[in-house]
């Protein structure tokens, strides 16, 4: 009998240690919610080190900007998701990030047009 390669898993709580909440217990913060940018060897070569710079960049952002340790999705980055809800965007350009900050995290709306179709699929009309 085949078992099912990791990759096509959908991460388990343990996979997603390494973005459990990376904030200081000392951090004051008004926000509950941070974003975690992949900085693992595969997204950084799909240009995962702009895509951070981007979003450090925002002079609004409202959230953190965490750079994180691979979410084992290699080859679909650069891999940014938003925690705690676990909202996971794939390809993501940094010409893509004003959008991200502006209608995900000021407006509450992720983009459903980025968002990753393995863990969020498309609702059938």
């Amino acid at each position: 009998m085949m078992t099912p390669d990791r990759a096509d898993l959908p991460p388990s709580p343990d996979d997603l240690r390494s973005v459990a909440d990376p904030r200081p217990t000392t951090l004051a913060t008004e926000s509950t919610h941070w974003v975690h940018v992949c900085q693992g060897k595969s997204c950084r070569k799909l240009g995962a080190a702009q895509v951070l710079a981007a979003f450090q960049a925002q002079p609004h952002c409202p959230v953190p900007i965490v750079p994180g340790s691979c979410l084992g999705q290699c080859g679909n980055g650069p891999m940014v998701v938003v925690l705690p809800e676990k909202t996971w965007y794939c390809r993501v350009s940094p010409a893509e990030v004003p959008a991200i900050v502006d209608r995900h995290l000021h407006q509450g709306q992720p983009i459903p047009a980025m968002l990753y179709p393995k863990f969020h699929p498309p609702c059938p009309h």
